[in-house]
């Protein structure tokens, strides 16, 4: 299973998982721009947390992705959780998987 930081692209296949690392300082909330393909319909993810094992449903389309909108959990905190030029990340579902995702810590999990 790979690890991705919040604010960056997941890339999974039908059926895979991964895990959300929060490394920020305060916590943050993932939610869906629109839908996506998991069974919750948020993650709140504390300061340098990582979430449990998140699995993409296994009827998802290949080649399809999803806008992610992370967010500070606390509307106080000032600033936002993510400095991309790029917009939300996104949860992109291929048919296979890059193992060199700048954004994945490719060890083994658990």
């Amino acid at each position: 299973m790979a690890t991705f930081n919040v604010c960056t692209d997941v890339d999974v296949i039908p059926g895979g998982s991964f895990y959300w690392h929060n490394p920020a300082t305060a916590e943050v909330k993932v939610t869906p721009v629109t839908t996506w393909p998991l069974s919750s319909n948020e993650y709140d993810i504390p300061a340098g947390g990582t979430t449990q094992l998140i699995t993409i449903s296994g009827s998802t389309l290949p080649n399809s992705s999803y806008n992610v909108n992370v967010q500070w959990y606390s509307s106080v905190t000032p600033g936002v959780p993510c400095q991309m030029g790029a917009g939300n990340p996104k949860i992109k579902v291929g048919a296979s998987v890059s193992k060199s995702e700048p954004g994945a810590d490719l060890r083994k999990a658990g």
